[in-house]
């Protein structure tokens, strides 16, 4: 009996010391991954489980201390683009270099040395009071900026791009890291209000920037058609008699007759009777949807939806293109100095004859029709006019609009 409890005994010493070994390995697993992880000057961690826990704390630290060093970047990052703006609108004329204000903002809190009442923390600060955060759980955290750069590579997003050298150890020394890192950090222009518009009226018409996406104009469908073009909102219902405001409509159904001619355009599968309206015809009729701006050119056998376009302009959206970009729009420019980064809107010549007495026969592409100089212009089918004015596209922006041939007229 004496020898089978011994036995026992030396069994529970080895199982308890496999398992031992297991956890270890368990434990250390996740430490020979962050070591891999973070490989560039990592030194000082022993073998114990307790030294090896302290340093996958600290390397969890850094990763959380990082992610919250991007978001200071975009906070700092928005608060100076919106100090810009604001000395913009103040001063009525662009700033001369927009990233070298930027610039004086994040790291100093002033612009042309003045301090400025958006910018509450530069990005130094923000550094210093993550650091003291490390300090009261046992770490020592050092980075050093070594070099900042502001620039444009998208329409949408000013990049701050930061090198920095970075630090960590704990207060015990059990371990050191050491790395050089480079951060790109997009801060979105969304939201924010195009200084373009300010310059040019005076500060009478403002805009925000918000993104238009989706093609502007699509053909839907081809067929038979005549009776010149029409525009309007597409609608579908089994009473088109009872629809109100028809001319500005576009009945859609499978088959229509000559008590539907008052509406301003017609696509469906068939008629039985003649139509005194513009129309196509089409077996796919009811792939057009419903409430959608759409032109039925029956001249040339063309629907055509219209609908991000004019939104585009009657919500005042903005474009990827050949105009200005958000920076050079800061400084008032009314050309793209920086690739890939152009912008475009539409006026809204109500807006701007409402606000300033006059309005201009120009395209309605904003740094064009800002500018004096005179472009050979169109008139596009479906889009907005008054008494006073047309919706026009310059020549240059026909295809880029989707506009050219069969939806643009002199």
């Amino acid at each position: 009996m004496a020898l089978g409890a011994g036995n026992f005994h030396i069994k529970g010493v080895v199982m308890k010391g496999l398992l031992y070994s297991i956890l270890t390995i368990i434990l250390l697993i996740p430490i020979f991954t962050l070591s891999s992880t973070y490989s560039e000057t990592l030194r000082g961690y022993g073998t114990d489980i307790g030294s090896n826990l302290r340093l996958k704390s600290g390397l969890y630290f850094l990763d959380s201390v990082n992610e919250d060093f991007d978001r200071a970047v975009e906070i700092v990052g928005r608060r100076c683009l919106t100090a810009c703006i604001n000395h913009v609108i103040n001063e009525g004329e662009g700033i001369d270099s927009a990233e070298d204000s930027l610039m004086e903002l994040f790291e100093n809190k002033t612009l042309n040395g003045d301090p400025s009442d958006f910018v509450d923390y530069s990005i130094y600060e923000w550094l210093n009071k993550s650091d003291q955060v490390a300090d009261t759980r046992g770490f020592v955290l050092e980075r050093e900026i070594r070099d900042v750069d502001i620039s444009m590579t998208d329409p949408w997003n000013v990049m701050f791009t930061l090198d920095l050298r970075m630090k960590l150890r704990d207060r015990e020394n059990l371990f050191y890291y050491e790395k050089n890192i480079s951060k790109d950090v997009p801060v979105s222009i969304r939201g924010l209000e195009d200084p373009l518009y300010v310059l040019n009226t005076g500060g009478k018409v403002t805009r925000k920037v918000e993104r238009q996406k989706g093609q502007l104009t699509k053909l839907l469908l081809t067929g038979p058609g005549g009776n010149g073009w029409g525009s309007g909102t597409s609608i579908k219902t089994g009473n088109p008699l009872l629809v109100s405001d028809k001319d500005e409509k576009i009945l859609v159904m499978d088959d229509a007759d000559s008590s539907y001619s008052s509406f301003a355009g017609l696509v469906s599968r068939t008629n039985s009777t003649e139509i005194g309206t513009s129309y196509v015809f089409n077996d796919s009729w009811s792939s057009i949807g419903n409430n959608t701006k759409v032109v039925v050119e029956g001249s040339q056998g063309e629907i055509w939806s219209i609908e991000n376009l004019y939104n585009m302009h009657e919500r005042e959206f903005y474009v990827a293109g050949n105009g200005p970009s958000f920076l050079d729009r800061l400084e008032g420019n009314l050309e793209n100095t920086r690739p890939g980064a152009g912008l475009e809107s539409l006026v809204d010549k109500d807006a701007i004859l409402e606000k300033t007495g006059s309005v201009k026969d120009r395209s309605n592409v904003d740094y064009i029709y800002f500018n004096a100089t005179t472009l050979n212009i169109y008139k596009v089918k479906g889009m907005p006019e008054t008494m006073s004015w047309e919706f026009k596209i310059d020549q240059e922006h026909l295809s880029a609009y989707g506009v050219d041939n069969t939806l643009s007229y002199a």
